[in-house]
């Protein structure tokens, strides 16, 4: 019997819309199952909402830090209402989230069905389950579907820890923060509106009963003219220049004066006050005084981040930076416990410096509501909160695909997989948070090609992490390859030379303001590089050059060789490459004896 795919493909995963491209570039017929779409992604799963709230915290930090370059906000109207204590405006949450949804739909057209169509892609959406019987097949719609091999990269979600109390009050995850955020700043905001619209009825109920106005709010004023308002209230003046006053959100109700102008009124709340032509605007309805006018949704003004991922120190500076009180509280003696120890506490005491509070090493051991407020028990510490932010892992999105009753083994964790990313079942692969526990898009992506190569033609790729960059997005930005130090030492011994060069070295880290951090690399004593770990300004981006070079096994003396643009970051590789050849000398006798016994004889001969 024929099989009606080469690869079939299960979940809607940035990895699995890279393997269907890879797969059908390869001319291979392709079917991605996709369950939910439209949120088929990291785009609809927070992480782009993070980045853009990180990239506005950012921002909002660098305007405060302008003063150290002598620029200073001008503020011509004290009583604006969005104006912060440090005289920058305060964020509008909903303008940007606004711009998030804006960034998701322009990125989410690279991944379009149209596109993905036209490249002979079968999308196909619904839930669905493995079958193994007459033949293994995935059946979806009540079709069964039928594969030479199959690849899951369904994705994962939030683990949520069994602590007391927790089930008892709201929570928010790094997937759904923002959009809970929004909401309930929302549903806040509407209830002030509420509150302020009674009281602004009141008044305006009083104020009539007191004038002996009509029902109908038609009052003559002194030059012969009527100012009808019906259901709505304005802020339309008439002057004496002959302007229009133009009201928004009433449908124009306009009437002419004995000045040829006409009041038009478009569906727009407002506080009219008495003109000094006698009119008397009532309002209905609608309070606008122009601090409700102007307020936005909010974020709850205390939170507690609980967990030990990098995303948990990431959405703590951004909350932080956006004017909220933050405890940060880890389990492990130190955040980012398995990174470089020089790192992590580098990057705590920058988060400790913004006005992060940092509790290590202090498990969460229940969690209660009185009157009103949350109380976290954290180790030996009651701390109170507006709100909670679980980023305690992720666990794969697997219960529902009948895994058990295809032979595939598979925990809380992820699937079991061999280094070729097969399954227990071989015909089926994996990558993602399925297969290894890696959070990061670009490195599902990498496991992908794997996947993929191996299921369309021989098994016969493992996948090696040693080349593939891991990064925290942090501020400073910590970027890793390769071993660590104590990695490395393990593995070589004595054999490993540690090289660091400071950002505070270089003239661009200076002209950016931004001096704070390292580059260290690891290297063996013939200049092949083991591993680096970069924290600082554009860590991420700088990386990538160290990749290339363990990838491609170049040695650090290559490095030293190459003449970087000035002035940049980037020189920074520079820099460590030559201290490495200074090293190199000032640790070989035999080397300083003969350069030292070659220049006096040179300088004899001078003579």
């Amino acid at each position: 019997m024929t099989v009606d795919y080469d690869l079939i493909i299960i979940g809607g995963t940035p990895a699995a819309v890279y393997a269907a491209v890879a797969a059908a570039g390869l001319k291979a017929r392709v079917a991605l199952v996709d369950p939910q779409p439209g949120h088929t992604s990291w785009l609809g799963q927070g992480t782009i909402y993070t980045r853009v709230l990180s990239e506005m915290g950012r921002k909002l930090e660098q305007m405060r830090d302008a003063a150290q370059l002598g620029i200073y906000p001008q503020i011509d109207d004290l009583t604006e209402p969005d104006m912060s204590q440090t005289g920058f405006p305060s964020l509008p949450l909903t303008e940007v989230m606004e711009w998030a949804n804006l960034v998701v739909a322009n990125c989410s057209e690279q991944n379009s069905s149209a596109i993905l169509g036209a490249l002979g892609i079968d999308l196909i959406t619904g839930e669905g389950e493995f079958c193994r019987l007459p033949h293994l097949g995935f059946v979806v719609n009540n079709r069964r579907l039928r594969s030479r091999a199959y690849l899951i990269a369904t994705g994962s979600r939030p683990v949520i820890p069994d602590i007391e109390g927790l089930q008892t009050i709201d929570y928010f995850t790094p997937n759904d923060i923002w959009q809970k955020v929004l909401k309930v700043g929302r549903l806040k905001l509407e209830g002030e509106l509420k509150v302020g619209r009674l009281k602004v009825e009141d008044y305006s109920e009083l104020k009539l009963e007191n004038s002996n106005q009509q029902p109908d709010h038609q009052q003559p004023d002194h030059l012969g003219q009527k100012a009808t308002l019906r259901e709505q209230s304005s802020t339309s003046q008439p002057n004496n220049l002959g302007q229009k006053a133009t009201l928004r959100e009433q449908p124009s109700t306009s009437q002419p004066n004995n000045l040829g102008q006409k009041a038009t009124l478009r569906e727009q709340p407002s506080t009219s006050q008495p003109n000094n032509l006698g009119q008397k605007a009532t309002l209905r309805e609608q309070p606008s005084t122009s601090q409700l006018s102007t307020s936005q949704p909010s974020l709850p003004k205390t939170w507690v981040v609980i967990g030990d991922e990098p995303i948990a120190p990431e959405l703590a500076q951004t909350l932080a930076r956006l004017g909220c009180e933050v405890t940060l509280v880890v389990s492990t003696t130190r955040i980012l416990f398995q990174e470089d120890l020089e790192a992590s506490r580098l990057i705590q005491a920058q988060l400790e410096a913004e006005g992060i509070r940092v509790l290590t090493d202090s498990p969460v051991d229940q969690v209660r509501e009185i009157d009103g407020k949350t109380w976290v028990q954290a180790g030996n510490k009651a701390i109170e909160a507006d709100a909670i932010l679980l980023a305690t892992g992720e666990q794969p999105n697997v219960e529902s695909l009948n895994l058990e009753g295809v032979g595939i083994k598979y925990t809380q964790q992820g699937l079991q997989v061999n280094k070729k990313l097969q399954t227990t079942n071989p015909r089926i692969y994996s990558c993602g948070k399925m297969a290894g526990g890696y959070p990061c898009a670009h490195i599902a992506q990498y496991q992908a090609s794997i996947a993929v190569k191996n299921a369309l033609f021989f098994p016969c790729f493992k996948v090696d992490y040693h080349g593939i960059p891991w990064t925290i997005l942090t501020e400073p930005q910590l970027a890793r390859v390769g071993l660590t130090e104590v990695e490395a030492r393990k593995r070589y011994g004595k054999n490993v030379w540690v090289i660091r060069e400071y950002f505070k070295e270089l003239d661009q880290a200076q002209l950016l303001g931004q001096t704070t951090g390292y580059m260290k690399l690891v290297v063996q004593r013939n200049g092949t590089i083991l591993g680096a770990t970069i924290v600082g300004s554009h860590a991420t981006e700088l990386i990538g050059e160290i990749t290339l070079a363990i990838q491609q096994k170049i040695k650090l003396g290559m490095l030293a060789n190459l003449y970087y643009p000035y002035p940049t970051l980037s020189e920074i590789f520079k820099k460590t490459a030559i201290q490495w050849q200074h090293q190199r000398i000032s640790r070989n006798q035999t080397l300083k004896n003969f350069l030292e016994g070659f220049f006096n004889l040179r300088r004899s001969w001078s003579k």
